[in-house]
């Protein structure tokens, strides 16, 4: 049974006060409460009603006072709860209101938020229906009102005016309890939010920290105190040091303390677990260890850098040869490293070599260089006799390797191959906006070499090997004859032809004939000139570049192949540093084979380029049964003559569909354990398939019969059939109509589709 809730309140508006203490009456207040009383049945409040009574409901109440914002409210939880919204072809409730009412997106969402927030606030949803808060209230009470708080945000609601409670639900919290009564005085206090994730190690600094400079003022600090403190200390430090009206105090009892043994640093909270190599980083940091003396002469040396990374921040002191292992506190075994390469050194992720004379190497756990070698700036002697345990320290004996200049615009010669493109690869940048190559600065790639083309996965068939497409195949061996005597590059190519007729696979056999890498690309992918730059670069002397719906490239992408496919050679624009330059990328000699499904999206002088324009059509049925032998045999699973026929005869004339259902048929073959294909297995599978004689699937088969019983004098428009037949309208135009247009099953009016009742044409 439908729950229905009917109030017998005056209006869903209560007296609102403004700011200035005066009463603020509404329209919708001044309704007689007599006739408020008298609830009319268009605004009872009843859950479980179907669409049309719901939007009746809504539209009723919406061009009525009293109760009109309660109403609608509850009627559009209703909505969104139930998702009826979906009915009437919108995406959501608020959505469907706006457009549906005429109310704007904002107050259909406030009103939708109404309607679900007071299902869980039952006392100020009585109030609310009893006229005793209004509608402006009770849009600032949801905001923070709790079941646990409600009566209490109530109370405050009716004691203040609205201009009011909207300031207190500004300065509190979803789920807060009201503020007393002190605590509203005067302007709110504004604080900035300041969030930070510390490690262990530099909470455990933290709180020490704080726990010296509370002990310092006296009295305990809370947090944004304590903040605020190092900020003064911070700006209040002298020359020498010192910091005016603060008396320094004894700092030993203020250390933080790892336990290298239980990986793990103290704190006031407890001991805090630390990863193995952060304990060892930490106990080399070790300040007793490191006089501030040597500490200041070991950053001098160093330049005040990370030695690996050459990082000015969080730099400690790190042992060489480590403490743990015996290594000494001197100025020769210790080094200046920022905290992420100190830490990646005790985990062993960074490997120090080298001398301290010739100078240190930076590695990774293979062998490779990552920074350096650098010896140690100026000179450093120090004299220490006949001690064999002292170093004699001297300007570095070996010069460090000399870094490769940095590439920069004006440095890129005028022209360029395909060789200097791939070693500056990774400085190239295209800017899509402006339209030309950013160089950044940086030295280029030692490689230089092409990687060879993948092998193919399947075995690559010769032209005179392919079933069907005579006449492709016969001006494609002409023109392959011709190229063999006069010793030019294969010509570019276009084939054009519906889905899954063969133009992979006539690209495939070019290669093969020419003996020549074939590299593929998608147009879909190539989203702008570096793209194709790139696999243009990848190319070898005589190769074939295959480019898989070549119409789907955009018009920057086709025209960049203008050039390449005319002078072997691509204007390249490229800018570094605010400065420009225009180069010539010359490329080797190779062919352009593209496939495509629409050639009427390709620019006509793209398609002029193509000296072969080979359009693939559709397959009889008889070339399809010797596909279908040869894939079978292939295959080790024979198949019969009249199954193969059979087959054909349902594979839409398309050697892809043939070859799918070829696979389906040796499936169910294999599973009624046959070693070979017969007329009963084709049978068995286009059943379970529900495929027809005529290779209609079940939905085209659906589309006939609905054409068929409105007869050829009631056309049907396909947005409606798309919608009967539950499929978006693309879908039948690309997928399942083409091939009822060829087999002459339906035809097209001004006024849409119908079914012609003749012989299929083909």
């Amino acid at each position: 049974m439908p729950t229905v809730m009917r109030y017998p309140g005056s209006a869903s508006h209560g007296p609102c006060k403004t700011s200035t203490g005066q009463p603020r009456v509404e329209k919708s207040e001044m309704t007689d409460q007599a006739t408020a009383a008298r609830v009319p049945e268009s605004l009872t409040l009843q859950e479980g009603l179907p669409l049309d009574q719901v939007v009746r409901r809504i539209g009723v109440a919406y061009a009525s006072t009293g109760l009109r914002h309660r109403v609608v409210a509850f009627y559009l939880a209703e909505l969104d709860a139930r998702n009826l919204y979906q009915l009437a072809g919108y995406k959501s409730a608020s959505r469907f209101a706006a457009a549906r009412f005429g109310m704007s997106q904002r107050e259909a969402r406030e009103l939708l938020a109404a309607g679900k927030a007071l299902v869980h606030l039952p006392v100020i949803n009585e109030a609310f229906a009893l006229g005793k808060v209004c509608w402006s209230k009770v849009r600032e009470l949801i905001k923070v009102a709790s079941p646990q708080h409600e009566t209490r945000w109530l109370e405050l609601a009716q004691e203040l005016n609205t201009d009011q409670l909207l300031l207190e639900v500004r300065l509190s919290k979803p789920g807060d309890p009201p503020r007393d009564r002190d605590d509203r005085k005067g302007l709110p206090e504004i604080r900035l939010r300041l969030n930070t994730a510390l490690p262990p190690d530099v909470y455990a600094k933290w709180e020490r920290a704080r726990q010296k400079i509370q002990d310092e003022s006296g009295s305990p600090l809370k947090e944004w105190e304590f903040v605020e403190a190092l900020i003064d200390l911070a700006l209040a430090f002298q020359d020498d040091g010192s910091i005016k009206g603060k008396t320094r105090c004894d700092d030993s009892c203020y250390t933080t303390t790892v336990d290298t043994d239980a990986n793990c640093v103290e704190t006031d909270d407890g001991a805090l677990p630390i990863a193995p190599e952060t304990a060892a980083m930490l106990a080399c940091e070790a300040d007793h260890r490191v006089s501030p003396s040597l500490r200041r002469k070991v950053l001098k040396r160093d330049g005040y850098r990370c030695r690996c990374c050459s990082s000015r921040h969080r730099l400690h002191m790190h042992h060489v040869i480590w403490y743990s292992r015996g290594g000494k506190t001197r100025f020769d075994n210790l080094v200046t490293l920022c905290r992420g390469c100190h830490s990646m050194v005790h985990a062993g992720l960074l490997v120090i070599t080298g001398t301290f004379e010739q100078g240190w190497r930076f590695e990774d756990t293979d062998g490779n260089l990552l920074h350096g070698p650098g010896a140690p700036p100026g000179s450093f002697i120090a004299e220490h006799g006949n001690n064999p345990e002292r170093l004699t320290l001297t300007e570095a004996a070996v010069a460090p390797n000399k870094p490769e200049p940095t590439v920069r615009a004006e440095t890129v010669p005028s022209q360029i191959d395909a060789q200097w493109w791939r070693r500056h690869a990774e400085l190239i940048r295209w800017n899509e906006s402006q339209g030309f190559f950013e160089l950044q600065p940086g030295m280029a790639a030692e490689h230089d070499e092409p990687p060879p083309p993948g092998p193919d996965r399947h075995n690559v068939p010769r032209l005179d090997e392919l079933v069907g497409q005579e006449q492709v195949i016969s001006s494609l061996r002409f023109t392959l004859a011709a190229t063999r005597i006069t010793g030019e590059p294969f010509a570019h190519t276009i084939l054009c032809g519906p889905p899954g007729v063969g133009k992979t696979t006539i690209a495939r056999a070019i290669a093969a004939e020419l003996g020549a890498g074939l590299h593929r690309a998608c147009g879909a992918l190539l989203k702008s000139p570096l793209g194709l730059v790139r696999a243009l670069t990848e190319l070898r002397a005589g190769d074939v570049l295959f480019i898989d719906e070549i119409h789907a490239m955009p018009t920057s992408v086709t025209e960049a192949l203008y050039e390449a496919m005319d002078e072997r050679a691509i204007s390249l624009l490229i800018v570094s540093g605010g400065r420009a330059r225009t180069v010539t990328l010359q490329l080797p000699p190779f062919t352009l084979i593209g496939a495509t499904t629409d050639e009427g999206q390709l620019l006509d002088a793209f398609m002029s380029r193509f000296d072969n324009q080979e359009q693939l059509a559709f397959y009889s049925t008889p070339d399809l049964a010797a596909l279908i032998c040869e894939a079978a045999q292939r295959a080790a699973f024979p198949i019969d003559a009249d199954a193969a026929m059979e087959l054909a005869g349902v594979s839409q004339q398309t050697p892809r569909v043939a070859l799918r259902l070829l696979r389906e048929v040796r499936r169910e073959a294999a599973a009624a354990s046959r070693s070979s294909i017969d007329l009963a297995n084709v049978a068995r599978a286009m059943d379970r398939l529900g495929i027809d004689g005529r290779g209609l699937r079940p939905l085209q088969r659906k589309y006939l019969e609905i054409l068929e019983a409105r007869g050829s004098n009631r056309p049907l428009g396909l947005g409606r059939l798309a919608v009967i037949l539950g499929v978006p309208q693309r879908t039948l135009e690309r997928v399942h109509e083409p091939y009822l247009f060829r087999l002459g099953l339906i035809g097209t009016t001004p006024r849409g589709r119908i079914a012609y009742c003749e012989q299929p044409i083909c």
